[in-house]
């Protein structure tokens, strides 16, 4: 199963800082996908099971920058199971 994770990122101030944290975070082993944004200083992550946020506060303060958990980390990601909403590959 996977999990969504929500962090508030500080010290952000252009594309290039987003892109440094993006990267930082889609290294953390377990992480599927990763979108920073700048303003309002936010990333989303997708990751497995076996992650957890205080693993992703430390990628992001390793490349200098602060992080604490938005109000959504950790909630599973569910599945769209309707024909309407599911994938199909």
């Amino acid at each position: 199963m996977q999990k969504a994770f929500s962090l508030s990122v500080g010290g952000m101030s252009c594309g290039a800082c987003a892109a440094r944290v993006r990267t930082a975070l889609e290294a953390v082993e377990g992480v599927v996908s990763a979108e920073v944004t700048v303003r309002p200083g936010s990333a989303a992550v997708v990751a497995t099971d076996a992650v957890d946020t205080n693993q992703l506060i430390a990628a992001v303060e390793a490349v200098g920058y602060r992080a604490e958990p938005g109000a959504l980390s950790g909630l599973p990601v569910l599945e769209a199971t309707n024909s309407c909403c599911a994938r199909k590959d």
